[in-house]
This record gives structure tokens, sequence and C-alpha cells, in this order.
């Protein structure tokens, strides 16, 4: 502590019980607290980072020792239960075994593979799906005293009556089993795959429910699928689809959206994890038509849309075809409409005259002709070449 003399002014420091100047014996003495506190404070600050410093040696040394300190002769494997491998280091002094550590030993850089798939050791073991050969390697440090950087475990090493593990992960076998050529009425292709986590779902009770009612056979209602979901999954989303190539992009999609100009394309799949299995689909796709558009047509002051209508080549001289060979049909039923008007029924599409249907019975042209006109077909409306309205007039 320091103290600080109020007849000599000197200054000194001494212990708690000091009770005299040690330069004049002089009793009245003050203590310096405000010193006292600086030296305290320097006094915990110097204690912390010594502290701060041997915590900081001993961490090092337990994350550095097995590679600094200690020297290793070889690595291999050891083989339990007839389907778990453990891998050990053998200590170059002393001939010791340690059980490899992740962690501990993560300089040593420890890869193991077997064909196209690399096995993680996140509990230090690995669990192999079959028993073929496997190899494991490391990195060549100064700690390892071998010149040797990788080893086998050879196939005979297993029983042949090998079975994988209950802990082991193992891929499926799985392909892409369909792309739908045909595009639905939003311009979407759906491919599929036959893989657990990725199978097209069955349709909804509900949906069932009002398939029955509508008279659809049970039979045929266990084929049909859900189409409204964009990905199929049980909730896990390992597989991801291409339609662009190997090199993708990869998306958790079954549902696609087809541009204009995608006649050919390139189907791939993966799953996530095992992400060196790619799939093909090896059946070359070619869709029907180069896409949807939007249409309308304006009949008589009534818009009519056409909704989602498929674009093909021909398209106008398709629907010129369909009106002409509408023409040519009512112009034998006109002539004789008592006895051939259930010709009508061969075309879709509404019989109007003077904006008024006439298909289920034509009394407005009955009526018309029996004044003595003629009735003709004035119009015919197509669309994607069908029959959408007949128009007719009187002459």
């Amino acid at each position: 502590m320091n103290y600080k003399c109020k007849e000599c002014e000197h200054e000194f420091e001494g212990l708690s019980f000091i009770n005299k100047c040690e330069k004049c014996d002089s009793g009245n003495i003050k203590r310096n607290t405000q010193n006292s506190s600086s030296t305290i404070w320097i006094i915990l600050l110097i204690l912390l980072i010594g502290i701060s410093l041997i915590v900081y040696n001993l961490l090092n040394k337990k994350t550095h020792s097995s590679e600094e300190t200690i020297s290793y002769s070889s690595v291999f494997h050891k083989i339990t239960n007839g389907n778990e491998i453990n891998f050990f280091l053998v200590e170059a002094s002393e001939s010791d075994t340690i059980k490899y550590d992740h962690k501990e030993h993560n300089w040593l850089k420890l890869e193991i593979t077997q064909g196209t798939r690399k096995y993680t050791l996140e509990d230090n073991t690995i669990y192999p799906c079959n028993g073929l050969s496997i190899r494991y390697e490391w990195a060549k440090t100064d700690s390892m005293k071998t010149d040797k950087t990788h080893a086998y475990i050879d196939k005979s090493e297993f029983s042949e009556d090998f079975s994988p593990s209950n802990k082991a992960e193992c891929p499926v076998e799985w392909k892409i089993t369909m792309v739908s050529a045909r595009l639905d009425d939003s311009c979407n292709f759906i491919v599929t795959t036959d893989h657990p986590d990725n199978l097209q779902p069955e349709l909804s009770e509900s949906t069932k429910k009002e398939l029955r009612s509508a008279g659809v056979y049970e039979s045929d209602i266990k084929t049909f699928k859900d189409t409204d979901l964009s990905y199929y999954t049980k909730g896990k989303k390992i597989i991801k689809i291409s339609i662009s190539g190997k090199n993708g992009p990869y998306e958790f999609r079954n549902k696609w959206k087809f541009e204009r100009g995608m006649e050919l394309v390139d189907i791939w799949a993966v799953a996530i994890d095992f992400p060196n299995d790619t799939k093909r689909y090896d059946f070359p796709v070619v869709f029907d038509t180069t896409c949807f558009i939007t249409d309308s047509v304006v009949v008589e002051g009534n818009e009519v849309v056409a909704g989602e209508i498929e674009r093909k080549i021909d398209f106008q001289a398709l629907n010129e075809k369909k009106k002409q060979e509408v023409i040519s049909h009512y112009s034998g039923i006109l002539n004789d409409v008592e006895n051939n008007w259930d010709g009508v029924y061969k075309f879709s599409g509404d019989v109007v005259l003077n904006g008024e249907p006439q298909k289920s019975f034509p009394g407005d042209v009955m009526s018309a002709i029996d004044d003595g006109k003629r009735v003709v077909v004035k119009d015919v409306i197509c669309i994607q070449g069908n029959v959408v309205k007949i128009i007719l007039e009187i002459k």
C-alpha cells in the first residue's frame, strides 16, 4: 500500500499495519488510496494476462500434441462385427496403438472411399453397404514416419454373406421412370422417379370421392395420380432434378414449366445423400407442341376466352379447314331442317341465330324457312381446330 507522511511529505510503500513514517518516524501518516487502487489494478491485469497465456498454451498443446510431440509409424484398420470398420495409429517409439479420432487427428486428413462413394467419420467408424474393396489414404506429414500414404481393405476381409449394419446409410436403387411428353393446360410437364422419397402421390380422398360420384370406375381411380404438386417428397427432400443436362442447375422440382423452344430436354436427377450418383433419362423426349398461349375471340360483341390454347404448326390453316367442313355439312342440314337437324351434333359449340341458341330445337330457323326465307351459315368460330360457335343468318 502507498503512504504519505504529513510532516515530511515522504511517500513510501508499506503493509496495512504500518503506523509511522519510515523516514522521520512521525505517526502522522496517511494512506494514499488512489495510488494503491492503481497498483492493485495493475497487479490484477498482470495476473489475468498470465492466466490467459497459461490457458492458451494448454489448449494449444492439447490440439497439436498428437502431431508435434508424437511420431507414428503406420495407419491400419480393424473390422468388427463383420460390417464396422475403425482405424488406428501406431506410435513409432513405443509401438502403442491409438484409435483414430477425426477431431484429435484431423491433421492426418484421413479419407475413405469405396467406388464413387466417400465415407465420413463423424463417429470415427464407417459402416460399409457392401463387401467390396475400400481404399483409405492420409496426408504425408512430419509425424508419419513412413512414405506410405494409402492402404486397402480387401473384399476378402469381409464374409461372403456380408450384410450392412443397421447404422449404415446405403444408397437406394432408383431411376427416372417417366417424362410426360404431353403438356397440361398450364404448359407444364412432369418428371417422375421411383425413389421412395420422390414417389408421385395418390389422389386425396376427397378427389377420389368426387370421381366416384361422377361414375368413374374404381379400377381407373387407382391409376390416377396427384398432378397438382410441383415436388413430391415424404419430407426429406432427397431428389433434385435437372432438365438442362448433367451440369444442372438441379432443383427440388418434379413439375416443370415448358418454355417456347424446349422441344428437346436433357433430363438428369441426383440424390443429395449420394451426389456422385447421378441418373439420366436415356429416352429421347420430344414434346408434341411448342407451347401454350392465351387467346380470345370476339363473337357478336361477346368475348369468348379460349384460355390456354395449344399453338400448332398450320394453326390457322387447321381452323380454316374445319370452318369449310362445317359450312359444307350445314348446307345439307339447312336444305331439310326437319329431317336433318340431328346432324348439328356432329360438331361441338353453340348454334345461334340472331343471338338465340338453336341447337336443341331450331324454332327460329324453321319459322324463317316457313316464311320462305333462306338460312345460311354466316361464320364459324374455331379454336385449336375445335368448333366454338356456329353463327347462322337469314337471307
